[in-house]
């Protein structure tokens, strides 16, 4: 089913710690988090040198996207710590 929402929903994960006292800093001052990302938007387009310098300081680190490749599983090897000799193939299985 179709979002009815007039805006596009916008996807962030931020560390839970950050999150939590980012919420707290803006609710001791009356202010809301879906606010503040829309005025740091606002903020961004009608004045983007000054406000992503003073950000500059605060800039993550960029992070890859996608899923981090998985570790390649060592070679097995035989109770002398050597490693052990693949399996033949099905195919050449007997023939010598």
């Amino acid at each position: 089913m179709p979002s009815k929402h007039a805006d596009p929903s916008l996807g962030v994960r931020a560390p839970a710690e950050l999150r939590a006292k980012a919420l707290a800093a803006l609710g001791d001052r009356g202010k809301e988090l879906q606010a503040f990302i829309t005025a740091c938007l606002t903020a961004v387009t009608e004045n983007p040198e000054q406000v992503l310098a003073d950000l500059d300081k605060y800039w993550p680190p960029r992070k890859e996207k996608g899923r981090a490749a998985p570790e390649p599983e060592p070679a097995p090897t035989t109770p002398a710590g050597r490693a052990a000799r693949p399996a033949p193939k099905p195919s050449q299985k007997g023939k010598q």
